[in-house]
């Protein structure tokens, strides 16, 4: 991907461009391999029950017979089209991020400055999944196990994935940093501590529910955590006092 060039510490206008338009094309982006099949198909009825099972019991506790007879197939479909559970839950689990990535990512208009769209992105990935608590459980769930899974889904996925979007990020915080609207800071850290509030909220959710009786489901909570987590982001990352 074309690096822009900058010059006295300022980002060339023009460059800046097209890198937003390079942004947004490799967003939506997807291996043709990876696309969501037709989801009427004997592939795309087992995909979508075997998201819901997997959330709902975990991979341990769902078995290949309970996801065909729930999505109405004979027991070798799912082996000719997948393998084995294991593999089965793997695409569910890159399928999964590429759907929520759209949906994310998506939405976000490159045009902006680099301080606005950084300091948001975890309350983007946390509302998707606060309407979505299927996925939410499904993630909470692999998360817990050790995450393995989801590694390799990832690796998997390459550039459509997280690797993919790790140079989106220094790319917009290059950009960030150049024009002046984001502190100079070393920017895989930035990102791991943005990784950790999301992911770490998302882990935490049923404790602060059950102990402290703060649900993110409940309008009035969410508004004030994401608020607080975007002023928070934004005097860290822009340096912007409030």
């Amino acid at each position: 991907m074309k690096r822009s060039t900058r010059q006295s510490g300022k980002a060339n206008p023009a460059d800046a461009s097209q890198d937003r338009l390079a942004l947004e094309r490799r967003i939506k982006d997807v291996p043709p391999e990876l696309r969501e099949p037709d989801p009427e198909s004997p592939r795309g009825r087992i995909l979508t029950a075997a998201s819901r099972l997997f959330a709902e019991r975990g991979l341990t506790g769902t078995s290949t017979r309970a996801i065909a007879d729930e999505a109405g197939v004979n027991l070798a479909m799912i082996h000719y089209y997948f393998r084995s559970k294991e593999r089965l839950y793997v695409r569910v689990l890159a399928g999964e991020f590429l759907r929520f990535r759209q949906i994310v990512f998506g939405a976000i208009d490159f045009s902006s400055e680099p301080a606005e769209i950084l300091p948001t992105i975890p309350i983007r990935i946390l509302a998707v999944m606060r309407k979505d608590p299927p996925w939410a459980a499904l993630l909470r769930r692999e998360l817990a196990d050790g995450g393995k899974h989801l590694i390799v889904a990832f690796r998997l996925l390459g550039e459509s994935g997280p690797l993919g979007l790790v140079e989106v990020f220094a790319m917009v915080y290059e950009a960030g940093v150049a024009s002046g609207g984001l502190r100079k800071m070393p920017p895989n850290p930035v990102r791991e501590c943005i990784m950790s509030i999301m992911f770490g909220t998302l882990v935490m959710q049923p404790i602060q529910r059950d102990l402290f009786g703060r649900d993110l489901a409940d309008d009035a909570i969410w508004k004030e955590w994401s608020e607080t987590v975007v002023s928070v982001l934004k005097y860290g990352v822009a340096g912007e006092e409030k």
